[in-house]
């Protein structure tokens, strides 16, 4: 809400500093829910490894049963026949596929456990070898996590 005001009244010259959060890093406006026209959105990105690929038969709704998942939700299962799952290295304690949005058209996280992330790419129009890696636009809890894990290759500077 604060670029919005700054849209319209210039910052006394008392203010040396203001705190502009996650937004100066994302280009959203997070109490309004939009983006922030002035900001990129794109200043991030996470490559995730694709582990293994495999072929699955998904029920559709109201065909069988499912699980819960390993943080106890029942899982929405909406794509449904032979369908094309591949295991990306990094789950829920990297980063949490609801921070994720994919950049390759097609693929569509499906589930993750605390480790692993899995992805429907049937859409994809090719098959992801292992040892590849698929690209994802982070949300903050996904960046902030990342910056935190041992684990990861972290490169900054522009892409190429």
């Amino acid at each position: 809400m604060f670029w919005d005001y700054l849209r319209d009244y210039p910052l006394p010259p008392e203010f040396t500093e203001f705190r502009v959060g996650e937004a100066a890093f994302f280009g959203w406006n997070t109490s309004l829910g939009r983006p922030i026209p002035e900001l990129r959105s794109d200043v991030f990105r996470m490559d995730l490894e694709v582990l293994e690929v495999w072929e699955k038969e998904v029920p559709g709704p109201g065909e069988g049963t499912f699980g819960l998942n390993a943080f106890g939700v029942q899982p929405v299962q909406a794509l449904a026949g032979r369908r094309l799952r591949a295991v990306l290295d990094g789950g829920e304690n990297l980063a949490p596929f609801r921070a994720l949005l994919p950049l390759a058209p097609g693929c569509i996280l499906v589930g993750e456990t605390h480790e692993y992330t899995v992805a429907d790419v049937a859409g994809l129009g090719r098959v992801p070898e292992p040892g590849s890696s698929l690209e994802f636009r982070p949300g903050y809890e996904a960046v902030a996590r990342s910056f935190l894990s041992p684990f990861l290759e972290l490169n900054v500077g522009e892409t190429p």
